[in-house]
């Protein structure tokens, strides 16, 4: 015998912190209650975490389908085919996506850095730092992990995405994400502090000699890479610097001489290269040279405000390797606007 049935969902919002006990009882009670108002229906109920202080067990249709990507618990209950309510919990663990959460909101906060330094204030919209070259601070907002979504709000709901509020006392309070990802506990009271996390600010370590650089967003390294640097009489000057451009596809006085990307920082800059062999010697003319699919990375993932430091022995644990559950995830979509047009760039090359 074959049955159909149409599904009806539904959403359920519950504290921070409710206990999983009450959780499921509240499920399974509503997954009953809705399937008798909604008789032949199969019913589905997707449970979200929210800022809400009580718990009042209103369940209302899913108009979003978004929110099906939010939702940490599934209810289902289709009695004409069997008499129990199935209930899944769903990526209940957020705490392992924490390191991902600071280094989004780190990058965004790096370039927030640049902005308040360039203007003296911050913008009133984030869409100031993903304009066009020259002002491409960052090419994306990143995807808060927890729920996928890139969605900034001017406030805190604890819905997902991020919260940006250009009033906040120090970029750490200018822009954070909006979820919670520590484990709460039963009753306790939470809100938007609790959805800071801390602040650091991204760093590019480089040693010309060993011919390799990290990207770090304080002791996480989030990009590795061999370089190519200056040979003799041409030496990559040592010292400390700051990304002040990004650019896609750099015009040079040769065509392809920097690559596909660059990021310059004065008279000096790390670019990509026509010349893969180059990499892991001392070949350019003071530059850094990446391999053009080591730099597309490094390029995503280095917003303008980013603090350099070129120095021999300067990776002094050598051991640490690229932790890639804390990469920070962006939208898929190609991003347009990052190059110069016709503008000839003169770094030493």
């Amino acid at each position: 015998m074959t049955y159909e049935s149409t599904e009806k969902p539904f959403v359920l919002h519950f504290p921070y912190g409710t206990d999983q006990a009450k959780i499921e009882s509240a499920l399974h009670r509503k997954a009953i209650e809705l399937a008798g108002d909604y008789p032949k229906m199969s019913i589905t109920v997707y449970g979200l975490a929210s800022a809400v202080r009580t718990m009042d067990n209103t369940a209302v249709p899913l108009t979003d389908d978004k929110l099906k990507n939010m939702a940490f618990v599934v209810a289902e209950y289709n009695p004409a085919v069997d008499t129990a309510v199935k209930i899944r919990f769903l990526n209940r663990d957020f705490e392992q996506l924490k390191p991902q959460a600071e280094a989004g909101a780190n990058l965004v906060r790096t370039a927030l850095t640049a902005y308040i330094s360039q203007n003296g204030h911050p913008p009133e919209s984030l869409e100031l730092l993903t304009g066009n070259y020259p002002d491409n601070y960052i090419s994306e907002i990143p995807l808060e992990p927890a729920t996928g979504s890139a969605l900034v709000r001017t406030g805190f709901d604890g819905s997902g995405g991020w919260v940006y509020n250009n009033k906040g006392e120090d970029v750490s309070r200018m822009f954070y994400p909006n979820f919670i990802y520590e484990t709460l506990h039963e009753g306790e009271p939470r809100g938007e502090s609790d959805a800071v996390v801390p602040f650091s600010p991204y760093r590019i370590v480089m040693d010309p000699a060993a011919h390799r650089l990290q990207l770090e967003a304080g002791q996480v390294v989030l990009a590795d890479a061999s370089i190519g640097a200056g040979r003799e009489g041409h030496r990559t000057p040592e010292g400390e610097y700051t990304i002040g451009t990004r650019v896609r596809s750099p015009q040079g006085k040769r065509p392809g001489v920097y690559g596909d990307a660059a990021l310059g920082m004065g008279d000096l800059a790390i670019h990509g290269t026509s010349d893969p062999d180059s990499i892991g010697k001392d070949a350019s003319l003071g530059c850094i040279r990446v391999g053009d699919a080591d730099m597309a990375k490094l390029f995503q993932l280095t917003p303008r405000g980013t603090q350099v430091l070129v120095s021999r022995g300067a990776l002094r644990d050598t051991g640490r390797a690229t932790d890639s559950s804390s990469l920070p995830a962006f939208p898929e979509r190609q991003r347009a606007g990052e190059t110069a047009g016709m503008t000839v760039f003169h770094w030493l090359g």
